[in-house]
Protein backbone atom coordinates (compact mmCIF):
# COMPACT_ATOMS: atom_id res chain seq x y z
CA UNK A 1 0.00 0.00 0.00
CA UNK A 2 1.43 3.35 -0.97
CA UNK A 3 0.25 6.64 0.49
CA UNK A 4 1.09 10.40 -0.52
CA UNK A 5 0.13 13.20 0.45
CA UNK A 6 -0.99 15.84 -1.92
CA UNK A 7 -1.15 19.90 -1.55
CA UNK A 8 -4.71 20.89 -2.17
CA UNK A 9 -4.62 23.77 -5.42
CA UNK A 10 -8.36 24.31 -5.47
CA UNK A 11 -10.14 27.12 -3.94
CA UNK A 12 -11.20 25.36 -0.55
CA UNK A 13 -7.66 25.01 0.16
CA UNK A 14 -8.00 26.62 4.02
CA UNK A 15 -10.67 24.19 4.53
CA UNK A 16 -9.00 21.04 2.84
CA UNK A 17 -5.10 22.09 2.47
CA UNK A 18 -4.22 18.29 1.69
CA UNK A 19 -5.25 15.19 0.04
CA UNK A 20 -4.27 11.87 1.03
CA UNK A 21 -3.67 9.38 -1.88
CA UNK A 22 -4.01 5.79 -1.25
CA UNK A 23 -2.88 2.94 -3.77
CA UNK A 24 -3.35 -0.68 -2.83
CA UNK A 25 -1.82 -3.02 -4.32
CA UNK A 26 -4.93 -5.88 -5.35
CA UNK A 27 -5.78 -7.41 -8.20
CA UNK A 28 -9.85 -7.04 -7.08
CA UNK A 29 -11.41 -4.41 -9.62
CA UNK A 30 -12.35 -2.60 -6.11
CA UNK A 31 -9.52 -1.67 -5.40
CA UNK A 32 -7.49 -0.93 -8.94
CA UNK A 33 -8.30 2.41 -8.46
CA UNK A 34 -6.54 4.76 -6.01
CA UNK A 35 -8.08 6.85 -3.34
CA UNK A 36 -8.14 10.31 -2.54
CA UNK A 37 -9.05 11.03 0.50
CA UNK A 38 -9.61 14.89 1.68
CA UNK A 39 -7.56 15.89 5.16
CA UNK A 40 -9.52 18.48 6.75
CA UNK A 41 -8.29 21.68 9.10
CA UNK A 42 -10.53 22.15 11.73
CA UNK A 43 -9.95 24.53 14.82
CA UNK A 44 -12.16 23.66 17.74
CA UNK A 45 -11.94 25.70 20.70
CA UNK A 46 -7.89 25.74 22.00
CA UNK A 47 -7.02 23.32 19.55
CA UNK A 48 -6.53 22.82 15.77
CA UNK A 49 -6.32 18.92 14.12
CA UNK A 50 -6.21 17.57 10.65
CA UNK A 51 -8.89 15.65 10.77
CA UNK A 52 -10.30 12.36 8.33
CA UNK A 53 -12.61 9.75 8.26
CA UNK A 54 -12.31 6.49 6.39
CA UNK A 55 -15.50 4.59 5.95
CA UNK A 56 -16.85 6.01 8.66
CA UNK A 57 -13.82 6.09 10.87
CA UNK A 58 -12.93 9.51 12.22
CA UNK A 59 -9.07 9.92 12.67
CA UNK A 60 -7.31 13.17 14.02
CA UNK A 61 -3.85 14.74 14.61
CA UNK A 62 -1.82 17.52 15.02
CA UNK A 63 -0.37 17.53 11.71
CA UNK A 64 -1.13 16.18 8.24
CA UNK A 65 1.41 13.76 8.04
CA UNK A 66 0.82 12.08 11.22
CA UNK A 67 -2.33 10.53 10.22
CA UNK A 68 -0.20 8.72 7.37
CA UNK A 69 0.82 5.86 10.26
CA UNK A 70 -2.98 5.85 11.51
CA UNK A 71 -4.60 5.77 7.92
CA UNK A 72 -1.82 2.28 7.54
CA UNK A 73 -3.36 0.53 10.29
CA UNK A 74 -6.94 1.55 9.50
CA UNK A 75 -7.22 0.24 5.79
CA UNK A 76 -6.31 -3.27 6.14
CA UNK A 77 -8.93 -4.41 9.10
CA UNK A 78 -11.88 -2.94 6.37
CA UNK A 79 -11.05 -5.52 3.10
CA UNK A 80 -12.04 -8.55 3.16
CA UNK A 81 -11.88 -10.85 0.07
CA UNK A 82 -9.84 -8.13 -1.49
CA UNK A 83 -12.96 -5.93 -0.92
CA UNK A 84 -13.98 -2.70 0.74
CA UNK A 85 -17.26 -2.61 2.35
CA UNK A 86 -20.04 -1.36 0.21
CA UNK A 87 -22.16 -0.31 3.23
CA UNK A 88 -21.95 1.02 6.47
CA UNK A 89 -24.68 0.32 9.53
CA UNK A 90 -23.93 3.42 12.29
CA UNK A 91 -25.72 2.26 15.48
CA UNK A 92 -27.79 5.54 15.84
CA UNK A 93 -27.14 6.23 19.89
CA UNK A 94 -24.01 4.43 20.24
CA UNK A 95 -22.41 5.70 17.18
CA UNK A 96 -20.23 2.31 16.19
CA UNK A 97 -19.74 1.13 12.43
CA UNK A 98 -20.24 -2.34 11.64
CA UNK A 99 -19.07 -2.88 7.45
CA UNK A 100 -21.07 -4.23 5.02
CA UNK A 101 -19.76 -6.22 1.88
CA UNK A 102 -21.13 -7.45 -1.41
CA UNK A 103 -19.98 -10.53 -2.96
CA UNK A 104 -21.41 -12.02 -6.02
CA UNK A 105 -25.27 -11.75 -5.19
CA UNK A 106 -24.79 -11.49 -1.30
CA UNK A 107 -24.46 -9.12 1.16
CA UNK A 108 -22.16 -10.07 3.84
CA UNK A 109 -21.80 -8.40 7.33
CA UNK A 110 -18.89 -9.46 9.67
CA UNK A 111 -18.25 -9.68 13.18
CA UNK A 112 -15.11 -9.23 14.59
CA UNK A 113 -14.38 -12.22 16.20
CA UNK A 114 -17.76 -12.63 15.92
CA UNK A 115 -20.46 -14.40 13.25
CA UNK A 116 -21.00 -13.53 10.02
CA UNK A 117 -24.43 -12.87 8.40
CA UNK A 118 -25.11 -13.03 4.93
CA UNK A 119 -28.01 -13.05 2.79
CA UNK A 120 -29.22 -11.80 -0.81
CA UNK A 121 -31.21 -9.15 0.65
CA UNK A 122 -29.53 -6.41 2.55
CA UNK A 123 -32.85 -5.71 4.78
CA UNK A 124 -32.14 -9.01 6.07
CA UNK A 125 -28.78 -8.58 6.62
CA UNK A 126 -29.54 -5.90 8.69
CA UNK A 127 -32.44 -7.57 10.82
CA UNK A 128 -29.85 -10.28 11.71
CA UNK A 129 -27.27 -7.95 12.77
CA UNK A 130 -29.93 -6.04 14.76
CA UNK A 131 -30.98 -9.33 16.68
CA UNK A 132 -27.27 -10.20 17.48
CA UNK A 133 -26.07 -6.83 18.93
CA UNK A 134 -29.25 -6.69 20.89
CA UNK A 135 -28.96 -10.26 22.04
CA UNK A 136 -25.24 -8.89 23.01
CA UNK A 137 -25.77 -5.83 24.53
CA UNK A 138 -24.09 -4.14 22.10
CA UNK A 139 -27.02 -2.09 20.64
CA UNK A 140 -29.53 -0.53 23.35
CA UNK A 141 -32.62 -3.05 23.92
CA UNK A 142 -35.61 -2.25 21.21
CA UNK A 143 -37.87 -0.34 23.64
CA UNK A 144 -35.64 2.49 23.41
CA UNK A 145 -35.21 2.24 19.46
CA UNK A 146 -31.98 2.03 18.68
CA UNK A 147 -31.18 1.07 15.38
CA UNK A 148 -28.86 0.74 12.63
CA UNK A 149 -28.89 3.54 9.59
CA UNK A 150 -27.35 2.70 6.27
CA UNK A 151 -24.80 4.83 4.14
CA UNK A 152 -22.90 4.06 1.35
CA UNK A 153 -19.15 4.33 0.68
CA UNK A 154 -17.55 6.45 -1.94
CA UNK A 155 -15.29 4.68 -4.26
CA UNK A 156 -13.11 7.76 -4.69
CA UNK A 157 -12.71 9.70 -0.71
CA UNK A 158 -13.92 6.41 0.93
CA UNK A 159 -16.36 9.00 3.03
CA UNK A 160 -19.64 7.69 3.58
CA UNK A 161 -22.64 8.56 1.52
CA UNK A 162 -26.37 9.67 2.52
CA UNK A 163 -29.20 7.60 0.53
CA UNK A 164 -31.17 10.21 -1.59
CA UNK A 165 -34.17 7.75 -0.75
CA UNK A 166 -35.37 4.04 0.10
CA UNK A 167 -36.97 1.14 -2.14
CA UNK A 168 -39.34 -0.48 0.27
CA UNK A 169 -41.49 -3.65 -0.07
CA UNK A 170 -43.14 -4.87 3.32
CA UNK A 171 -43.98 -9.06 3.34
CA UNK A 172 -47.53 -8.85 2.94
CA UNK A 173 -48.04 -12.69 4.39
CA UNK A 174 -46.23 -15.18 6.29
CA UNK A 175 -43.97 -16.99 3.05
CA UNK A 176 -44.50 -13.36 1.77
CA UNK A 177 -40.23 -11.70 1.11
CA UNK A 178 -39.32 -8.42 2.35
CA UNK A 179 -36.66 -5.70 0.67
CA UNK A 180 -35.40 -2.45 1.31
CA UNK A 181 -32.39 -1.12 -0.34
CA UNK A 182 -31.07 2.17 0.15
CA UNK A 183 -30.56 4.85 -2.88
CA UNK A 184 -27.44 6.45 -3.54
CA UNK A 185 -25.93 8.90 -6.14
CA UNK A 186 -23.35 8.03 -8.48
CA UNK A 187 -20.11 9.25 -7.83
CA UNK A 188 -19.59 11.55 -11.05
CA UNK A 189 -23.28 12.73 -10.11
CA UNK A 190 -24.56 11.62 -12.97
CA UNK A 191 -27.36 9.33 -12.07
CA UNK A 192 -28.65 7.03 -9.37
CA UNK A 193 -28.06 3.29 -7.87
CA UNK A 194 -29.03 0.52 -5.92
CA UNK A 195 -28.55 -3.11 -5.56
CA UNK A 196 -31.46 -4.93 -6.00
CA UNK A 197 -31.60 -8.99 -7.65
CA UNK A 198 -28.04 -9.53 -7.68
CA UNK A 199 -26.93 -6.90 -9.46
CA UNK A 200 -26.43 -2.99 -9.76
CA UNK A 201 -29.35 -1.18 -11.23
CA UNK A 202 -28.58 2.09 -12.50
CA UNK A 203 -30.24 5.35 -14.18
CA UNK A 204 -28.85 8.48 -15.56
CA UNK A 205 -30.53 11.56 -14.21
CA UNK A 206 -33.61 12.96 -15.74
CA UNK A 207 -34.99 16.23 -14.32
CA UNK A 208 -36.48 14.09 -11.18
CA UNK A 209 -37.89 10.77 -13.29
CA UNK A 210 -34.90 8.97 -12.52
CA UNK A 211 -36.79 8.57 -9.46
CA UNK A 212 -39.56 6.70 -11.24
CA UNK A 213 -37.65 5.03 -13.62
CA UNK A 214 -35.32 3.56 -10.95
CA UNK A 215 -38.38 2.09 -8.81
CA UNK A 216 -39.42 0.51 -12.20
CA UNK A 217 -36.17 -0.91 -13.16
CA UNK A 218 -35.85 -2.58 -9.49
CA UNK A 219 -39.27 -3.98 -9.34
CA UNK A 220 -39.27 -5.47 -12.89
CA UNK A 221 -35.74 -6.93 -11.88
CA UNK A 222 -37.83 -8.29 -8.61
CA UNK A 223 -40.36 -9.81 -10.38
CA UNK A 224 -38.16 -11.34 -12.98
CA UNK A 225 -36.56 -12.81 -9.40
CA UNK A 226 -39.84 -13.98 -8.34
CA UNK A 227 -38.91 -11.63 -5.34
CA UNK A 228 -41.86 -9.31 -5.96
CA UNK A 229 -45.42 -10.11 -7.17
CA UNK A 230 -46.91 -6.93 -7.88
CA UNK A 231 -44.89 -3.44 -9.10
CA UNK A 232 -47.10 -1.49 -7.03
CA UNK A 233 -45.68 -3.43 -3.98
CA UNK A 234 -42.49 -1.35 -4.41
CA UNK A 235 -42.69 2.20 -2.84
CA UNK A 236 -40.44 4.83 -2.37
CA UNK A 237 -39.41 6.07 1.00
CA UNK A 238 -37.56 8.71 2.70
CA UNK A 239 -37.20 10.51 -0.46
CA UNK A 240 -35.00 13.79 -0.09
CA UNK A 241 -36.60 17.27 -0.47
CA UNK A 242 -34.61 18.61 -3.91
CA UNK A 243 -35.58 15.22 -5.59
CA UNK A 244 -39.05 15.48 -4.58
CA UNK A 245 -39.48 18.66 -5.61
CA UNK A 246 -37.57 18.10 -8.79
CA UNK A 247 -40.21 14.83 -9.43
CA UNK A 248 -43.22 17.15 -8.46
CA UNK A 249 -43.05 19.22 -11.57
CA UNK A 250 -44.13 15.59 -13.90
CA UNK A 251 -46.73 15.12 -11.90
CA UNK A 252 -50.31 15.76 -12.33
CA UNK A 253 -52.48 17.20 -8.50
CA UNK A 254 -55.92 14.76 -8.08
CA UNK A 255 -58.39 17.10 -6.23
CA UNK A 256 -58.85 14.06 -3.56
CA UNK A 257 -56.54 13.45 -1.05
CA UNK A 258 -56.30 10.34 1.61
CA UNK A 259 -57.35 11.89 5.73
CA UNK A 260 -57.17 10.59 9.04
CA UNK A 261 -57.12 12.21 11.78
CA UNK A 262 -53.33 12.93 12.34
CA UNK A 263 -52.39 13.19 8.60
CA UNK A 264 -53.22 14.09 4.76
CA UNK A 265 -51.86 12.45 2.23
CA UNK A 266 -51.95 14.45 -1.30
CA UNK A 267 -52.35 12.56 -4.36
CA UNK A 268 -50.96 12.68 -7.78
CA UNK A 269 -51.03 11.01 -11.09
CA UNK A 270 -48.13 10.48 -13.53
CA UNK A 271 -48.70 8.43 -16.80
CA UNK A 272 -51.57 5.31 -15.77
CA UNK A 273 -49.80 5.50 -12.33
CA UNK A 274 -51.57 6.74 -8.80
CA UNK A 275 -49.34 7.87 -6.11
CA UNK A 276 -50.11 8.71 -2.86
CA UNK A 277 -47.36 11.20 -0.62
CA UNK A 278 -46.56 11.55 2.83
CA UNK A 279 -44.71 14.54 4.00
CA UNK A 280 -42.60 13.53 7.23
CA UNK A 281 -42.11 16.36 9.37
CA UNK A 282 -39.91 15.61 11.74
CA UNK A 283 -37.48 14.18 8.98
CA UNK A 284 -38.18 16.67 5.75
CA UNK A 285 -38.28 13.47 3.89
CA UNK A 286 -41.04 12.42 1.27
CA UNK A 287 -43.03 8.88 1.18
CA UNK A 288 -44.65 7.45 -1.81
CA UNK A 289 -47.20 4.79 -2.17
CA UNK A 290 -48.22 3.79 -5.64
CA UNK A 291 -51.77 2.23 -6.88
CA UNK A 292 -53.67 1.20 -9.81
CA UNK A 293 -56.87 3.11 -8.76
CA UNK A 294 -58.23 4.87 -5.96
CA UNK A 295 -59.07 1.86 -3.59
CA UNK A 296 -56.01 0.01 -4.44
CA UNK A 297 -53.53 2.82 -3.28
CA UNK A 298 -55.37 3.86 -0.32
CA UNK A 299 -55.51 0.07 1.19
CA UNK A 300 -51.53 0.32 0.12
CA UNK A 301 -51.66 3.48 2.15
CA UNK A 302 -53.66 2.51 4.91
CA UNK A 303 -51.51 -0.89 5.55
CA UNK A 304 -48.21 0.88 6.22
CA UNK A 305 -49.54 3.53 8.33
CA UNK A 306 -51.77 0.99 9.94
CA UNK A 307 -48.43 -1.10 10.84
CA UNK A 308 -46.65 1.78 12.07
CA UNK A 309 -49.22 3.19 14.47
CA UNK A 310 -49.98 5.77 12.70
CA UNK A 311 -53.99 4.96 12.29
CA UNK A 312 -56.22 2.24 14.28
CA UNK A 313 -57.57 0.73 11.40
CA UNK A 314 -57.75 0.35 7.40
CA UNK A 315 -60.52 2.65 7.45
CA UNK A 316 -59.25 5.01 9.61
CA UNK A 317 -57.77 6.70 5.94
CA UNK A 318 -60.51 7.95 3.87
CA UNK A 319 -60.56 9.49 0.01
CA UNK A 320 -62.25 12.47 0.06
CA UNK A 321 -62.36 15.37 -2.49
CA UNK A 322 -60.88 19.03 -1.56
CA UNK A 323 -64.31 20.35 -0.20
CA UNK A 324 -64.13 17.49 2.18
CA UNK A 325 -66.65 15.27 0.55
CA UNK A 326 -65.69 11.74 0.83
CA UNK A 327 -65.21 9.79 -2.42
CA UNK A 328 -67.41 6.62 -2.60
CA UNK A 329 -65.23 3.15 -2.50
CA UNK A 330 -65.71 1.50 -6.35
Amino acid sequence: MQLALIDNSEDDNPLIPFYLRIEVAALSPDLQAPFFIPIRYQHSRDRSVYRVEICGIPLEARTAADLIPRIEKIIPPLLRGARLPSYIFIARHSRRIYPVYTFGSEVVALITGGPMFRHVELAKVREYLTDYLHQTGELWPPVTHDRLQVRGVDRLTLGLIRPVFYLKKRAQFAADNEFWAPVFPQIDGSGLYTFAASAKQTVQNNQGREVLQLRATVAQALIADHRLNQGYDLRTDRLMPDLWFQLRTHLVECSARFVSPQLELTLYQVDQILIAMEYRRDEDRYGLYFGCDIEDLRLRAATDLLRRGLITGLEALSCQEAMGEPVPAP
